[in-house]
């Protein structure tokens, strides 16, 4: 797993609540099903965040938008929303 120190380069963070990523009805089954799969990884302790690359990264070609679980400085979990 990757640190945490190590993803937050270059990316911008938000803590959010598990509450906050959503299914959408017109999501597929498979999406809906990889959205509670990563719900379920997460401990009370744990801490959620939305991430997101910075410009550059998206100007490379090299960006990402999604959610990380962090747990005592790992990241133990992610769910990609977007990249290209």
């Amino acid at each position: 797993m990757m640190s945490f120190a190590a993803f937050c380069v270059g990316t911008h963070l938000r803590a959010i609540s598990l509450d906050e990523i959503v299914e959408f009805p017109d999501w597929t089954e498979e999406a809906k099903s990889k959205v509670r799969a990563f719900k379920q990884q997460a401990l009370p302790t744990d801490v959620v965040y939305h991430y997101c690359s910075e410009q550059s990264e998206w100007d490379k070609l090299m960006g990402s938008e999604g959610y990380i679980i962090v747990r005592d400085g790992v990241i133990v979990a992610d769910l990609v929303r977007r990249m290209n």
